[in-house]
């Protein structure tokens, strides 16, 4: 009789030298191909802090209720003479166990009223936003990005009070280093590197820097560490008053699934998109029914390709809505036609299923609304209101750091 397990798998960090894989094997990435699922290390925790190690090979199991089934064929020690080591793994790296078919309820989402978006991530003020038009707000959940300067609930009782929406950015994808939850032991510089990076005192899920953005790093989303933090975070997004979250880097699955992302392993894009709508639909249906919220909103940016792999609807229908960041320009410089017309195929479908599309392209140079542009910037609102969705007018920087004022067109 076979077998169906609902397998766990501790990543550990290949680089410790205290761990069992990293002493008895030289290739620890994972193999996941459609049918098969091939661990070159797995590391077993057997309770008095030791651990063993094999070598893992799994089958899927055809099951319409559950894709995400393996059946154990084959495990092997990996020094092929004691099924144990002594090596004691350190336990601060050692991620708790993350079930491969672990899944939440749908909740539905529905969207927030309001045609005009500010997207400020860096010292706004509440006053100056007040004065303002903008009913739909991004914002960080703090001035700097620091629990210390984090907005009070006051703050966001008076933008309620001249109605405006609220939504807290929060990235799920990368860990950022001046947050509250962020170790600074967790990172340092090497000889190889003109950037920290993780060492051994970082927890397993964290990855690499981020080469765009130095402090943010990518993270193994799908473990269970990392997503406590998120909803810790969640929670006081929601104790704050805010109305929803922005979600950033939901396109994470992409990373992971690349074979040269330098991360020692990859896995196969099919199963990282799952995690990430699952992690998606987890934070919502904490908000609006751990916490109550029935109406907090939910907004990924960008990552709107994970649909090709939503294939029961239920990612589609827990969201609010979309941001989306460079559709028709990238800076100064217009997307081609091309790229934008496949992006909008998926956009499409979220407005389609009556989904607010907030749309974002950093193209103003900070010359002032004249000459080319100006040009820009009529022609990006343009396009963006021909396709239904509300635009803000980024400038090139990217930085987000100003309450961008254009007269009669975005205030």
């Amino acid at each position: 009789m076979k077998k169906i397990i609902f397998f766990c798998i501790i990543f550990n960090n290949i680089a410790h030298a205290e761990s069992p894989c990293s002493s008895q094997v030289t290739e620890s990435t994972l193999y996941l191909t459609n049918d098969n699922l091939n661990i070159p290390c797995l590391e077993v925790p057997i309770g008095d802090g030791s651990s063993v190690a094999y070598q893992a090979y799994l089958k899927k199991v055809p099951n319409e209720d559950n894709e995400l089934l393996f059946s154990l064929t084959n495990v092997l020690p990996v020094d092929n003479n004691s099924p144990k080591t002594t090596t004691k793994p350190n336990i601060a790296n050692t991620d708790l166990c993350q079930d491969f078919a672990d899944t939440y309820p749908t909740t539905k989402g529905s969207t927030p009223p309001g045609s005009k978006w500010l997207y400020q991530l860096q010292a706004a003020s509440i006053p100056f936003i007040n004065k303002s038009n903008f009913d739909i707000l991004t914002l960080d959940y703090s001035r700097d990005g620091t629990d210390n300067q984090r907005y009070s609930k006051a703050d966001i009782d008076s933008l309620h009070a001249n109605n405006k929406v609220v939504l807290a950015y929060l990235s799920i994808g990368e860990a950022e280093e001046y947050r509250y939850y962020f170790d600074n032991q967790w990172v340092a510089k090497n000889a190889k590197s003109t950037t920290s990076q993780p060492t051994t005192k970082a927890p397993c899920w964290l990855g690499l820097t981020n080469e765009q953005w130095y402090g943010n790093y990518k993270t193994q989303y799908w473990s269970e560490t990392w997503q406590q933090i998120l909803i810790g975070y969640l929670d006081k997004v929601i104790d704050a008053g805010y109305d929803g979250v922005y979600l950033d880097i939901t396109d994470a699955y992409e990373y992971w699934s690349d074979k040269d992302n330098a991360e020692g392993f990859s896995l196969e894009i099919f199963y990282i998109a799952k995690r990430m709508m699952n992690l998606v639909k987890r934070i919502a249906y904490h908000a609006r029914v751990v916490r109550g919220k029935s109406n907090f909103y939910i907004f990924p940016q960008n990552g709107e390709l994970i649909l090709e792999f939503d294939r029961d609807n239920s990612y589609l229908e827990t969201i609010s809505g979309i941001g989306i960041e460079d559709l028709f320009y990238d800076e100064t410089e217009q997307v081609s036609d091309d790229i934008t017309g496949e992006r909008l195929d998926f956009i499409n479908k979220i407005k389609q299923a009556g989904k607010k599309v907030l749309l974002v392209d950093y193209l103003d140079d900070g010359s002032g609304y004249q000459g080319k542009n100006k040009a820009r910037i009529d022609d990006f609102r343009e396009k963006a209101f021909d396709e239904g969705f509300i635009p803000y007018v980024g400038i090139s920087d990217r930085a987000l750091d100003t309450l961008h004022i254009i007269k009669g067109i975005q205030e």
